[in-house]
């Protein structure tokens, strides 16, 4: 990791709007698309990340969604942008307990090193952009599934024996509405094109377009069998 002038780097902001529904899966999901900071210091000739510890000991690593998170913070003068699929790497090196992002806001969250490596174990995200996951979904039946979003759902291209869901994941009391694509029969390239008529269909919601393995498809069965779509 090298240092870099922080005012080069993007704010993350899918990692952004999952840290303020406080969204473990959701914060996974934009890490294994993007970058985070992480501010650096000088060891003995050596930059290396700066670990902070809270007021009962435990050492976290700081890491932040864009620029103005870590001016806001201040404890730093440099950071690195690091891509957020290698950070739990990164600080399990650093004998850290969990990550804390933003911690000067917009929402500061903290996430520990062990839900954090698994969240990012169970996802994959391929050249399409579309996260694709094997991990267990805590998933509930949407309360009001705009009709726009029905509509496209039911005209969109869909391969032979594939299955559309839509659903809300449970998000520290928020809903994230989610569609699900899952099936034998799904390929990056159908994915790909659901992605793409979704992203060109006016009026509709924003929303998480997952794929998932037979297995978690099965369990979205048995917890709400209404989310159906297709």
């Amino acid at each position: 990791m090298s240092g870099r002038e922080t005012v080069r780097v993007q704010v993350n902001e899918p990692l952004r709007a999952a840290l303020a529904v406080v969204d473990a899966g959701g914060v996974a999901a934009a890490l294994h698309r993007g970058q985070v900071l992480v501010p650096t210091t000088a060891k003995q000739g050596l930059i290396a990340p700066l670990v902070a510890t809270d007021a009962g000991g435990r050492r976290l690593l700081p890491a932040f969604s864009g620029p103005d998170a870590l001016q806001a913070w201040g404890a730093a003068d440099r950071a690195g942008s690091v891509p957020g699929k290698d950070l739990v790497d990164l600080a399990a090196a650093q004998g850290v307990v969990g990550v804390l992002f933003d911690p000067a806001g917009p929402n500061p969250v903290e996430v520990g090193l062990q839900e954090l490596s698994l969240a990012l174990d169970g996802l994959a995200t391929g050249p399409d952009g579309v996260t694709r996951t094997s991990e267990p979904l805590r998933a509930r039946a949407a309360d009001d599934v705009p009709p726009r979003l029905l509509d496209a759902l039911l005209a969109c291209p869909l391969p032979p024996g594939a299955e559309l869901w839509v659903f809300e994941r449970a998000a520290h009391g928020r809903p994230l509405l989610t569609v699900a694509l899952g099936g034998a029969s799904v390929t990056s390239s159908s994915a790909q094109r659901i992605a793409e008529y979704l992203g060109a269909t006016p009026g509709l919601p924003t929303v998480d377009l997952i794929t998932l393995d037979e297995g978690v498809l099965r369990q979205l069965a048995d917890q709400v069998p209404a989310a159906r779509v297709r």
